[in-house]
């Protein structure tokens, strides 16, 4: 409650006047307190909630470099403790902070990370959606779109030889592994 209370708020915050804000301060400080505090006492259930908060935060003050490196904890930490639904927020999030700072090929590999969170966490409308909603924000933005979303991502040659990769194609794998994990096994 507390987390998405806080990330709602965070969201809005720009959006509201100067007495809407005020209106929502009293919220947003007891629910930091509370996510900040069980952080302390479980990190391995609250850490990446409150890296997630910190990394929004960052990002809506204009600390960009904090935010991307709270960011890149936020995920870390929900990959590492099993929450595979936040460290998809957690990526999808930072894609959309980099396609805001043109940063198009690192935000695309945010969400090509989001997209598999989701995945693996099971939520195929969300994957469909975030499909959708990524070729949308990098068509739309400043038409960059064409030498990103639209044209084949090269690799590296020291990485991957002379493969190319698309995102639909990574996306499509995705989903076909996805579809082939047996729960009950694991």
């Amino acid at each position: 409650y507390h987390f998405f209370t806080l990330l709602v708020l965070i969201s809005v915050r720009d959006s509201l006047s100067d007495d809407g804000k005020k209106a929502i301060q009293a919220k947003f400080e007891r629910s930091y307190e509370y996510i900040t505090l069980w952080s302390t006492l479980s990190e391995e259930n609250f850490e990446h909630q409150l890296l997630l908060v910190q990394a929004e935060l960052a990002r809506e003050e204009g600390r960009e470099i904090e935010a991307m490196q709270k960011y890149e904890e936020a995920i870390d930490s929900a990959r590492r403790h099993g929450y595979k639904q936040n460290a998809a927020i957690a990526s999808e999030r930072a894609g959309r902070f980099c396609v805001s700072l043109h940063l198009h090929k690192m935000g695309l590999n945010f969400f090509r990370e989001a997209h598999y969170y989701y995945a693996l966490w099971g939520a195929v409308g969300k994957t469909q959606m975030l499909e959708q909603s990524v070729l949308h924000i990098l068509k739309t933005d400043a038409g960059h779109a064409s030498s990103v979303a639209c044209e084949p991502l090269s690799a590296s040659s020291s990485d991957f030889g002379s493969a190319e990769l698309e995102l639909n194609s990574v996306i499509r794998a995705s989903q076909t592994i996805s579809m082939e994990i047996h729960t009950e096994v694991l």
